[in-house]
């Protein structure tokens, strides 16, 4: 089975990335969300993952954050030194959100995370016709 899916950000952009993959894939399911606003402090934010983890105890669980070593990260990594179950990816882009949804790699989390990462770390492109016209304005 899928492990279960936890976007965790800074301000609105778990939300974001969710709406935009709907567009995309049309409606989803089973994912929770957990966002860091302004006048969140750290233990409000650990609050907010205690009560989505108390959700899915005994299943596993695939957390996703924005930035490697921001609050949202930290947070998810003191739960994921903690518990077996829990996988923990940072740097989470909306490839990745697609990708988790539209996967069937239900049986082998290692392989979906794998194909997640894969899959962000290969959506970063430098497109030009010519490269040339992309640093005729910088001088180096």
């Amino acid at each position: 089975m899928k492990p279960n899916l936890i976007l965790m950000s800074h301000g609105n952009l778990a939300s974001a990335l969710i709406e935009s993959a709907k567009m995309i894939l049309g409606d989803l399911s089973d994912y929770d969300i957990v966002s860091m606003h302004v006048d969140d402090t750290f233990n409000d934010v650990e609050e907010k993952l205690i009560s989505v983890l108390d959700k899915h105890k005994d299943k596993n669980i695939l957390i996703m954050t924005d930035i490697y070593g921001g609050t949202p990260f930290n947070i998810a990594s003191k739960f994921y030194r903690k518990n077996d179950n829990i996988c923990l990816i940072s740097g989470v882009n909306l490839d990745m959100v697609i990708e988790y949804f539209s996967s069937d790699m239900h049986d082998n989390t290692k392989k979906l995370i794998d194909e997640l990462i894969s899959v962000s770390k290969d959506s970063i492109t430098l497109y030009s016709k010519n490269e040339n016209e992309i640093y005729k304005d910088i001088d180096f």
